[in-house]
């Protein structure tokens, strides 16, 4: 499948750089209210989960620095 002439094709790099870049100007910090559901801690230490209301759902990650002066 070849792309388009008028698209620049993107590598990696350069997409999940443009995503984090965007991602970080737009919500520079974020609340949100959900139901935690699927916690698993491994032995790293950190805390996989995902946080989810009615329609939707996001995989989070606490890393285990966090999660020791986190209030559970």
């Amino acid at each position: 499948m070849m792309a388009p002439e008028y698209n620049k094709i993107l590598s990696i790099t350069e997409l999940t750089r443009s995503i984090k870049d965007h991602l970080e100007q737009s919500f520079a910090e974020v609340w949100v209210e959900g139901e935690i559901s699927n916690l698993r801690s491994p032995s790293s230490g950190h805390y996989y989960f995902s946080l989810k209301d009615e329609q939707s759902q996001l995989r989070a990650v606490l890393f285990r620095f966090y999660g020791q002066t986190a209030q559970m």
